[in-house]
C-alpha cells in the first residue's frame, strides 16, 4: 500500500478499513462489508490512475492539503504555462497517530506542510519557487520557509 499511496488521492482514508481489522488480533481477523467497499475502491482507483507528471522550468507550483480526523493529505500541483491547467505532480498522505487526531485544525495543516516539504524536498529546495500552500496559514512565507526547511 505505502508504494502505491503517491497514484492514489486521500489514499489513508480509503486504505482505512484494512489498517483497523489488520490492527485487531490475527485471530478475530474479519473480512467485512467496509472492507470490501474500500478494496472496489481502490481497484477502480488504481485500474484508471491519474496521469501524474513532471514540472517544467517556469511552472508554478501549487500544494493543496486536506485534513480529516484519521489522515492528512497534500497534493503538488503544477500550473501549465501554455494552457494554465493545473496538472498533478505528486500525492502525500500519513495516518495520524491517536495524539496527533486531537490537534486543532491549524496544527493538523502544519503538520501536513511539513510532511510535504521532507517527501517532496526536491521541489522546494531544487532553485525554484516555494510551492504556494492552500491553507491560509500556511502562507506566511516566513513560518512556510522554516517548516520547509526542517530536518527528518
Amino acid at each position: 500500500m505505502a508504494t502505491l499511496s503517491c497514484f492514489i488521492p486521500h489514499s489513508v482514508d480509503k486504505c482505512s478499513p484494512f489498517f483497523q481489522v489488520l490492527k485487531k488480533s490475527a485471530a478475530r481477523f474479519k473480512w467485512n462489508e467496509e472492507c470490501n467497499e474500500a478494496f472496489l475502491c481502490l481497484k477502480d482507483q488504481l485500474s484508471a490512475p491519474s496521469v501524474l507528471s513532471s514540472p517544467l522550468n517556469g511552472e508554478r507550483l501549487f500544494m493543496y492539503l486536506v485534513v480529516s480526523q484519521q489522515a492528512v493529505s497534500s497534493i503538488l500541483v503544477r500550473r501549465s504555462i501554455d494552457d494554465g491547467r493545473d496538472q498533478l505532480v505528486y500525492y502525500v498522505s500519513k495516518t495520524l497517530l491517536p495524539a496527533e487526531t486531537r490537534y486543532l485544525v491549524v496544527e493538523k495543516e502544519i503538520l501536513t506542510v511539513a510532511k510535504t516539504a521532507r517527501k517532496l524536498r526536491p521541489y522546494f529546495q531544487g532553485g525554484r519557487d516555494t510551492p504556494s500552500p492552500s491553507c491560509p496559514t500556511c502562507r506566511s512565507r516566513r513560518y512556510f520557509t522554516e517548516w520547509t526547511s526542517q530536518g527528518e
